[in-house]
């Protein structure tokens, strides 16, 4: 459990080390380049062979396996004529190739026969300047993408989260339609809680490091770090059989077309932190984040007891001494100025031929303030009653930094072998300071905690893709993906609780929360296999494939907790003294204070989930129609025993199930035009139990708030869901969509509150819940010529309505008739960008708003708890500089809503997060 293994800081040294020394002697490319893809209009998938020919020059080029094709070219305008077997001759013209620059020629092809529209493929391959980025991540190639998918997705690329505010996954998902954050790190996929959302990384399942939840914390992953996400909103069977909400894809930066490197340095600032006094960590965190204190080196596995001659077990009194002094050490948080934010990010990036290569590393510092009232209630005689009421000072210092490698090569032009790989880490020290009444002890009290939590994530991923020209007669492609990846938490937390005396003094109170230590250590290891076989046909009006695939994962999570506290009745101590003038050597030496272990046999758990799925799928079109239709099978087989960590021993029944499930999927797409279309899906999945959500484990996270346990009798839910999307692209760069969606839910899972002389959160199987709604999403430029021909709007809203069904008989929930936990009625989008057309400058006026939310169910006369609405506002402005410089200020939650929560119209938690400013500045050379 030590914070920080010197193993892990040795490979993120070298693995810097390696990146700055190929940054160090990379060399200035000279000239232009192009690069683009060739897609299928109808199916979206890549175009293998295509021909393109630069007229007036001797430059022909070919798209490899993925559609995709690259080369140096020299300065000036070209015309290009791009052909395939198939396919509609295509023209683009006005290519610009700038000296150093990046021309973006990436065409949708239309299958001989279809109807097209010249004005519409022009608009596809619109002129690209020296400051182009990424081909995937062009808002114009990721709108091409969404056209032509199978599913109903949203994405954003690196280009439109630069201009946003958000520093990591979590904020720049925030402005994607039907998506919704909570805590900044989880993400709500059209009003459904992060239990129904998956989290994949460039194909691949994740594990998480939350001790409660199985779902990815976004927080983790640095915005710098990413190409593209897309948001999977409809289920085709290729995708795991937990889909329920949607599936959000993270895929990190690809290939450059020529050498890139750049380098930015950032600051921002919080009113509520910045150069104020807040509570911070004792010692902060180092610069690799290491810090905490966690138990030292060689501390006994066994229980921590006296020894008994009954037994013939524990520890002597000197040697409980011994370990009692190990664990002396800070247990206050110490008040001290926050410095100004800070981070640097690097990247660089290469193709060589057959090779491609790109190599990126991010590192942050940021400090986080704020002060919160909560208050706690019971139900009593029909009102509720409040009981336990505090002010809540916190003071957070983070340290985020990550490392990623891709490398892909070509062994020929029809086979591609990919390795990726990723090391992220977030280490945060908090100091917490609650103070008021807390009712267990009838008395006002001061509760001082210190907590350190260091959270790391690895993936690593071997792919390959291997096509076969002579397969059937449009070809086939197999693919095959292999993905091992870890999440490790190491937790440490000191308590101290101060209690009145009088006269407003405070002393120690030596029993219960004081001198109390608590660490944890949860493994979460993930294995993710996959392989595709898919045939191409083509006839005379209509063309298709054929997949059928396999898909495998292998889950282990370990959860491993202590609990530890110092006893006693000690004589002639001066308890209105700090902790740390209390829990002392001298004092432990004459026996005043003794180490007991009060670890419980519920404090560790372990847990498997084997999931095995097979699938087919059939993806035809005619004339205008496309079909997309399949049939996945799913055998799962999940465990979770709570395990006594002193004897081995299992301390209950195991918790899980074994389940099969036949998901079936079924959708089309009707296109008015190669502008317009109109897709429909309906399909089955299901939502299973987490680890966290069966074990038997139970944490009390606030003094005098709720303890969490499982509930190991939980079922899965089965989600059965119906969606219809209108979407009309009046350009390249521009959208109109509205979507509807329903969905029908069978024993879904919920969060639930029970009172109690110990107020306790579980979860339970409702009977059933719907969720219907709509979404509207506008992309459009204010006007066609003139000033406002530089402004753009951008609407994105979505409406929910939800309503759960309770059996009155067999539960105990306050409210029968309310919606689902964690589902806001509506949350909407505004974007307001003005962006000459030279390139150099773009202004972003975003805000944001999400409904009232529940948190979570009461139980037994228990009121539901409910977030009110709240609304932020963000200002950003990028400008490109000379000689490669770009800089990018911003100004986040303008408006400073109050984050407001009530319970049974009571208040029960409020505090401010503050207004922040920062600044960065970036340097690229190509």
């Amino acid at each position: 459990m030590t914070s920080q293994p010197k193993e892990l800081v040795l490979r993120k040294t070298l693995g810097l080390a390696l990146v700055l020394c190929l940054l160090a002697t990379a060399a200035f490319a000279q000239g232009g380049s192009v690069t683009g893809f060739v897609l299928d209009a109808r199916t979206g998938q890549p175009v293998r062979g295509a021909t393109l020919v630069f007229e007036g020059g001797d430059v022909t080029l070919t798209s490899d396996l993925n559609g995709v094709f690259q080369s140096a070219l020299s300065e000036g305008t070209w015309t290009v004529l791009v052909t395939a077997e198939g396919y509609e001759s295509q023209k683009v013209v006005d290519v610009v190739v700038a000296a150093g620059g990046v021309a973006n020629v990436s065409v949708v092809l239309n299958p001989t026969g279809d109807s097209s529209n010249d004005d519409a493929q022009s608009a596809i391959s619109e002129e690209v300047t020296v400051t182009a980025e990424a081909i995937a991540a062009t808002e114009t190639a990721l709108l091409a993408e969404r056209k032509s998918a199978a599913q109903i997705v949203d994405n954003i690329g690196s280009e439109e989260i630069s201009k946003n505010a958000g520093s990591d996954a979590a904020g720049a998902l925030k402005r994607v339609t039907g998506i919704s954050v909570q805590d900044s790190k989880f993400v709500f996929v059209r009003g459904l809680g992060e239990r129904y959302s998956n989290t994949q990384l460039n194909g691949s399942k994740m594990p998480s490091t939350e001790f409660e939840r199985k779902v990815v914390p976004l927080d983790l992953f640095s915005s710098g770090l990413l190409e593209k996400i897309t948001v999977s909103k409809s289920y085709t069977v290729d995708q795991p059989g937990d889909f329920a909400a949607g599936v959000v894809s993270l895929e990190t930066k690809q290939f450059p077309a020529r050498q890139r490197f750049s380098v930015g340095l950032s600051a921002s600032s919080n009113e509520l932190a910045t150069g104020e006094d807040i509570l911070r960590y004792p010692g902060g965190l180092s610069f690799s984040g290491g810090g905490g204190q966690g138990l030292p080196a060689g501390f006994p596995e066994e229980r921590i007891r006296r020894f008994s001659f009954f037994s013939d077990q524990g520890f002597t009194n000197e040697e409980l001494e011994g370990l009692g002094e190990s664990l002396i050490g800070d247990w206050t948080p110490q008040r001290d100025s926050a410095p100004i934010n800070s981070g640097f990010n690097i990247t660089y990036g290469n193709s060589y031929d057959r090779l491609g290569l790109v190599l990126s590393g991010t590192w942050g510092n940021s400090f986080s303030a704020r002060t919160e009232d909560r208050d706690f209630y019971r139900f009593s005689l029909g009102e509720p009653a409040r009981e336990s009421f505090y002010d809540i000072e916190y003071g957070t210092e983070s340290i985020r930094q990550s490392l990623m490698g891709n490398l892909a090569y070509r062994l020929g032009d029809n086979t591609q072998i990919r390795f990726r790989g990723l090391l992220t880490e977030l280490a945060q020290g908090e100091g917490r300071t609650q103070s008021g009444f807390f009712a267990n002890a009838t008395n006002n009290i001061i509760d001082n905690r210190i907590q350190f939590k260091n959270q790391d994530v690895q993936n690593f991923q071997l792919s390959a893709d291997h096509f076969f020209a002579g397969a059937g007669s449009g070809g086939s492609l197999l693919e095959w993906r292999a993905a091992v990846s870890s999440a490790e938490t190491g937790e440490n937390l000191r308590q101290a609780l101060y209690t009145e005396v009088g006269d407003g003094t405070f002393q120690l109170e030596p029993f219960g929360q004081s001198g109390f230590l608590f660490f944890n250590a949860l493994e979460d290891d993930l294995n993710d296999y996959r392989v595709d076989w898919s045939t191409f046909y083509a006839g005379d009006n209509s063309f298709g494939s054929l997949k059928v695939g396999l898909a495998a994962t292998e889950n282990e999570r370990n959860f491993d907790g202590r609990r530890l506290f110092f006893s006693g009745r000690p004589r002639g101590i001066d308890f209105t003294q700090n902790p740390e003038d209390i829990y002392t050597a001298e004092n432990i030496e004459r026996g005043a204070w003794v180490l007991r272990e009060v670890t419980n046999s519920t404090d560790n758990y372990f847990g498997t989930q084997d999931i095995l799925g097979a699938y087919a799928q059939g993806d035809w079109s005619l004339g205008k129609w496309r079909f997309i239709g399949g049939l996945r099978f799913e055998e799962q087989d999940q465990e979770v025993l709570t395990i006594d960590r002193f004897d081995r021993g299992v301390t209950g029944d195991p918790a899980g199930f074994e389940e099969s499930n036949l998901l079936p999927a079924f959708s089309m797409v009707y296109s008015f035009s190669d502008r317009q279309s109109l897709r429909a899906s309906v399909s089955r999945t299901v939502n299973r139990p987490e680890f966290r959500e069966i074990a038997s484990f139970a944490f009390l996270g606030v003094l005098g708030g709720f303890t969490i346990f499982g509930n190991p009798d939980l079922d899965q839910a089965t989600i059965d869901a119906v969606d219809v999307r209108w979407e009309w692209y009046p350009s390249a760069s521009e959208i109109i969509a509205f979507s509807l969606f329903y969905k029908d839910f069978d024993n879904p899972i919920e969060q639930v509150a029970i009172p109690g002389s110990i107020p306790s959160l579980s979860f339970a199987n409702a009977q059933g819940a719907e969720n219907a709604g709509f979404e509207l999403e506008v992309r459009r430029s204010l006007a066609k010529s003139g000033f406002f021909e530089d402004v753009t709007g951008i609407v994105n809203w979505t409406f929910v309505d939800s309503q759960i069904q309770l059996d009155p008989e067999t539960t105990d929930s306050t409210n029968l008739d309310r919606p689902l936990a964690g589902q806001p009625d509506n949350v909407l989008n505004l974007v307001l960008e003005w962006a000459p057309r030279d390139g150099k400058t773009a202004v972003r006026l975003l805000y944001n708003f999400k409904d009232d939310t529940i948190l979570f169910g009461g139980r037994r006369g228990l009121e539901d708890v409910i977030e009110d609405s709240r609304s932020t506002l963000d200002l950003v402005w990028q400008q490109t500089l000379s000689r490669g410089f770009n800089l990018t200020a911003t100004a986040t939650n303008l408006a400073d809503e109050e984050r407001f929560w009530t319970q049974g119209g009571e208040s029960w938690r409020i505090f401010n997060e503050g207004v922040g400013f920062g600044l960065s500045i970036g340097y690229s050379f190509q």
